[in-house]
């Protein structure tokens, strides 16, 4: 009697090779990604100028105010998220050489993304004011007097007495 022998099948070590390659290439893609991130946020400082962020936000308040903009320090901070924090913001009417005040804001701060600060444009999102005092003036009508054509003006504009 002969004893019969089962036949064989495919081995195991081309379904392990398989998986062992897709684990690796997931790997090597996590690895990579991580780099990438890791030296971007080391090599930040160098690349984005604190002077840069600073202007343009500096711009951004002043087209969105309609205002002169006057900024006494500045911080920024590249980790976890790319963060401007200005010291005394003081708004001011362009018109009055500075003696009529619109806005005192001890501390603001506004993230803004790496790629387009390294480019040369910021661009500012979740903006936080701490401890701000926002002075409305009004004209000789009654009307509030933020008439320099930025965006809050615009705004204002369309308010309606409720």
């Amino acid at each position: 009697m002969t004893l019969k022998q089962k036949p064989k099948s495919a081995p195991k070590s081309a379904k392990g090779s398989v998986k062992s390659r897709i684990l690796r290439f997931l790997m090597v893609v996590f690895l990579s990604a991580l780099t990438v991130f890791v030296t971007s946020r080391i090599v930040a400082p160098y690349i984005v100028s604190i002077a840069l962020v600073r202007r343009a936000i500096e711009k951004s308040i002043g087209r969105w105010t309609g205002q002169k903009v006057q900024i006494k320090g500045a911080d920024l901070q590249f980790w976890p998220q790319p963060k401007i924090t200005l010291n005394n913001v003081i708004m001011t009417a362009p018109e009055s050489g500075g003696k009529v005040v619109f806005a005192n804001i001890d501390q603001l701060s506004a993230t803004f993304g790496l790629w387009d600060a390294a480019m040369g444009r910021p661009v500012f999102n979740n903006f936080v004011l701490a401890r701000p005092t926002i002075h409305l003036h009004r004209n000789a009508y009654g009307k509030i007097d933020w008439s320099n054509g930025g965006h809050f003006a615009r705004a204002l504009a369309t308010v309606q007495e409720t």
